[in-house]
């Protein structure tokens, strides 16, 4: 048989291929000059992720856990299918706060709404997958700007709200069921709580969550408005430096740094 037939030629490539372990060692020396990068990326958003997964979980009604665990599975679902580098992968605000309206409306009890949840959130990763293969994302052309934005605008109104009590450190607790409403007795009327009292609002009732949690002002706790008060001040004083000098270091690093501080703080 000629030395120059397509069987030898094939033959004599599979013998130069390399290995596996010299393949894994070749691509772990070109990996190392982009560790250093991902280092700093992976201490960057985990130390933004886990606090803000935290939160998000209490926005939803849930223990603060469950954060933990959304935030996890999508970050590595997400590097073995998606195709952007840049795009933030997790639980938002938005869906955090009408998951909570969803549990809330639908009367579901304490000890099943991390299930609820997780059967509702499966329930949409279903109908998008769907969506996507029937090719229907043209459909969220169909919101306007100004929708979208009033939508937004309402939703972080909602949350600043929500957060108010936590901010100024006093106890306005959040009904978790409309079962657990209570109405005073009709024959005397309701009194205000006196202060250092936890007071119960049902979800949905904005303006008197407002008014309960300014009630309890007196009480407020001083080194919460100073750690929140220095976070404001914090962030402002951020933004005023990037409007003066524009740099994409500056709202990062004070984030970060912010959110650090306010870490171990805590």
């Amino acid at each position: 048989m000629n030395e120059s037939t397509p069987l030898r030629l094939g033959q004599r490539a599979a013998d130069d291929r390399p290995g596996a372990g010299a393949w894994a060692l070749r691509r772990a020396r070109a990996y190392a000059a982009y560790f250093p990068a991902d280092l700093v990326a992976g201490l960057t958003v985990g130390s933004l992720l886990v606090p803000q997964s935290m939160a998000y979980a209490l926005l939803a009604g849930l223990p603060p856990e469950q954060g933990l665990y959304t935030s996890l599975l999508p970050l590595l679902a997400y590097a073995a299918l998606g195709s952007s580098s840049h795009l933030a992968v997790g639980p938002v605000s938005v869906i955090c706060v009408l998951i909570g309206i969803q549990l809330y409306d639908l009367n579901v009890p304490a000890d099943e709404q991390a299930d609820v949840a997780a059967l509702l959130a499966a329930i949409v990763g279903v109908l998008l997958g769907l969506l996507g293969l029937a090719r229907l994302g043209f459909i969220q052309h169909l919101l306007s700007h100004s929708v979208l934005s009033g939508f937004m605008s309402g939703v972080a109104l909602v949350i600043a709200l929500e957060q108010l009590d936590a901010l100024l450190g006093v106890e306005v607790r959040t009904l978790r069921t409309p079962a657990t409403v209570r109405s005073p007795p009709r024959a005397a009327p309701a009194l205000e709580p006196p202060p250092h009292t936890q007071v119960d609002v049902p979800r949905g009732h904005h303006m008197e969550r407002l008014g309960r949690t300014l009630g309890q002002l007196p009480s407020a706790n001083v080194p919460s408005l100073l750690l929140s008060g220095g976070t404001i001040l914090g962030l402002v004083v951020a933004l005023v430096v990037q409007t003066r000098r524009p740099s994409a270091l500056w709202p990062r690093t004070a984030t970060l740094a912010l959110t650090v501080i306010g870490t171990l703080l805590t």
